[in-house]
């Protein structure tokens, strides 16, 4: 059996890493391949692994600076950069590749929900070190506000020393010039985090004066901001599977090769940084939440309801007030979203996934789809199983 070295640079906590190495994984077993994992190695172990094992090839999965992990480095055989940018890789002699993200869709993702608060301004906010994908997505966004005839405004920070405590100072300041209300697309998760905190320290109401859209979509950051955030899902699972369906393509090449593959967007995983109500009233944004997070197990509108302490009747007419609908619909909107997920990710069936999303029957899943889509659920994997379209959850 053929091994391959998946080397991680970086911390393997975070799920994201979990994330693409199950992709990788998935790939490597039906091709008959074992995956040999380490993690932040110097180039002496990488070394001596290449000694031990014999891999046909090697993935180095989230090598923002390549040149931590040349490709010589891998002794001549095939290397695939997972989420480095190509351009530091073209001109590397060997068989090489790169699997990046995309991000024109990821911005296109951000931009699609942001772009319906029909805001005064936008903004981009840059990950600290601005990393080349960081400075990818801000170019993206701006691009897609254009479109709209919509100019951006980009936070600057000049990082001559590692002063975190000064670059929030600047972000609060940044964030106090914007005219509000303001649509704010963060680099990632965590820069999301860092906005939100900023805009509870200044006094700005989220998502009334600010609406905050990050990337990754990593559950320990986004479901404990306050308010939680709202997030571009990437798919991490295809980029690791891409990985390895590539690095297979170099193996089997005897001449020196360069490729470029990108991976695509899951969604958008709607929470309360950006869904700005028709009517400010904190007990509609509770009930949102509420539904969000249970719509899928069996949640009906009373339960949704009951954090807002008035009569039944009362609760309603806030909530249609507030989002324009009931609270059925938007049950009913987020058990459709997330049955379009699985139908488009998994291969479950669709009686498996009616159950999951909440339906007591896959006929009452099969009816709702043709009311709303106009496809039935078999239909709608059909058209949408092999390449997944950015989707907002409404």
């Amino acid at each position: 059996m053929d091994s391959i070295l998946f080397v991680r640079t970086y911390s393997n906590k975070r799920p994201a890493y979990s994330e693409r190495l199950t992709g990788a994984m998935s790939a490597a077993h039906e091709r008959e391949w074992r995956i040999q994992t380490v993690d932040k190695p110097n180039h002496g172990k990488i070394s001596a692994l290449l000694g031990l094992w014999r891999p046909c090839g090697a993935i180095v999965e989230s090598a923002t600076d390549t040149k931590r992990f040349p490709a010589h480095l891998f002794g001549g055989i095939p290397v695939v950069y997972l989420e480095a940018p190509h351009v530091d890789l073209e001109r590397i002699k060997g068989r090489i590749g790169c699997v990046e993200h995309d991000p024109e869709a990821t911005a296109m993702t951000a931009a699609k929900e942001l772009l319906f608060g029909d805001c005064a301004s936008y903004a981009f906010v840059p990950n600290f070190f601005n990393v080349p994908w960081s400075r990818m997505r801000e170019a993206a966004f701006r691009n897609t506000l254009n479109l709209h005839d919509k100019t951006l405004s980009s936070f600057k920070f000049s990082r001559k020393t590692e002063d975190m405590a000064r670059w929030h100072k600047d972000l609060c300041e940044f964030l106090k010039r914007l005219p509000k209300p303001c649509g704010i697309f963060a680099a990632n998760d965590y820069v999301g985090e860092s906005v939100l905190v900023a805009c509870a320290e200044i006094g700005l109401s989220v998502p009334d004066d600010v609406s905050v859209v990050g990337v990754d979509n990593y559950d320990m950051v986004c479901e404990n901001t306050a308010p939680t955030l709202s997030s571009v899902a990437l798919d991490l699972v295809g980029a690791g599977r891409m990985s390895v369906e590539l690095l297979e393509k170099l193996v089997r090449s005897q001449k020196n090769a360069f490729e470029v593959r990108t991976f695509g967007v899951l969604g958008l995983v709607r929470r309360a940084s950006s869904i700005r109500l028709r009517r400010n009233d904190p007990g509609v944004s509770k009930a949102l939440e509420s539904i969000r997070k249970k719509a899928c197990e069996g949640l009906d509108a009373k339960q949704a309801l009951s954090c807002m302490k008035c009569s039944r009747r009362l609760a309603e007419k806030r909530f249609r007030l507030a989002t324009g609908h009931s609270p059925l619909e938007e049950i009913q909107s987020r058990r459709i979203d997330r049955a379009c997920e699985l139908l488009a990710s998994t291969d479950s069936s669709v009686e498996a996934v009616a159950n999951m999303c909440g339906y007591g029957s896959a006929v009452f899943l099969q009816k709702l789809f043709r009311r709303r889509l106009g496809l039935t659920p078999s239909e709608w994997r059909t058209r949408n199983h092999t390449t997944i379209q950015p989707r907002i959850h409404l």
